[in-house]
């Protein structure tokens, strides 16, 4: 029992859940059109208080439907609440992201778009990310084998 318990110990720090941080970056004032206050909700569950079903993203997903509301591109003075409950096999949580939505203007979009391609990558253009197929061509049929000898076809009829 005493060995079980030291295993347990040494070994439960390697096996937690991990999930990506979530960097929610106001704009700056007078690049944004204000569109008024917005709240998303979204929830998940911890299946015998181990297995995540929806939990890891429901902060991101509560912010989009936030932004989904009025069409907006961020969200100012944001609030995040996160509510939980237990109903015997599973704790649940939910979600929930109040703010100010705001479409950004012009430039502010395109300096947005700059700052994404940046984190994203190296932030060098390498064109189209899926070539388009080449057009269908009727293909000619195959030439006649001239090794091969000719067999008169029948005509029906």
């Amino acid at each position: 029992m005493r060995q079980l318990l030291l295993f347990l110990a040494l070994v439960s720090p390697l096996v937690g859940c991990v999930s990506t941080p979530l960097e929610l970056k106001e704009p700056v004032a007078g690049t944004y059109e204000v569109l008024g206050p917005v709240e998303g909700r979204f929830g998940g569950i911890l299946l015998f208080n181990f297995i995540p079903i929806a939990y890891n993203q429901r902060i991101w997903k509560a912010y989009q439907i936030a932004l989904e509301q009025k069409g907006a591109d961020a969200l100012i003075d944001v609030t995040i609440i996160d509510k939980w409950y237990w109903a015997g096999l599973f704790n649940g949580n939910v979600t929930t992201v109040r703010g100010t939505a705001v479409r950004l203007k012009d430039s502010a979009k395109k300096e947005a778009e700059k700052a994404k391609e940046a984190e994203s990558g190296d932030g060098e253009d390498d064109g189209p990310k899926a070539k388009a197929p080449p057009p269908k061509t009727k293909e000619a049929p195959p030439p006649d084998d001239p090794g091969k000898p000719k067999v008169p076809r029948r005509k029906n009829g």
